[in-house]
């Protein structure tokens, strides 16, 4: 997926959590379960496979965002990725949002190197 849509897909997220005063709640679940479908290539290859039924990728997405205790917001989101055929670009929403966030509350990235352990 190309940049613009997963800042596209980032935006409404980052929109709607803003509007619900929970956007870094939202920004927290959302990146767990790019970690996930990260950490198992198993997982993302089911879930964005169109091999398998549809159906069958939905309970196991549900699966995982109970028990990830996901919000609703979460829920719908991935739902609608998963109606689309994009949940593959779960990871670059993700870090889109992540970036759109720390811009928004003032977080800054730095690298630090010392000479010796800190």
């Amino acid at each position: 997926m190309s940049g613009s849509l997963a800042r596209r897909y980032a935006r409404a997220v980052m929109g709607i959590g803003i509007d619900n005063d929970n956007f870094e709640t939202l920004n927290r679940q959302i990146g767990d379960l790019a970690e996930a479908m990260s950490i198992s290539p198993q997982l993302a290859d089911t879930l964005t496979s169109p091999v398998f039924a549809r159906a069958d990728r939905k309970r196991v997405l549900v699966a995982i965002l109970d028990r990830l205790n996901a919000d609703t917001v979460v829920k719908n989101f991935t739902f609608l990725l998963l109606d689309r055929e994009r949940l593959a670009a779960l990871p670059g929403i993700a870090r889109e949002l992540q970036r759109m966030i720390d811009e928004r509350v003032g977080r800054i990235s730095a690298e630090v190197l010392s000479a010796t352990t800190l």
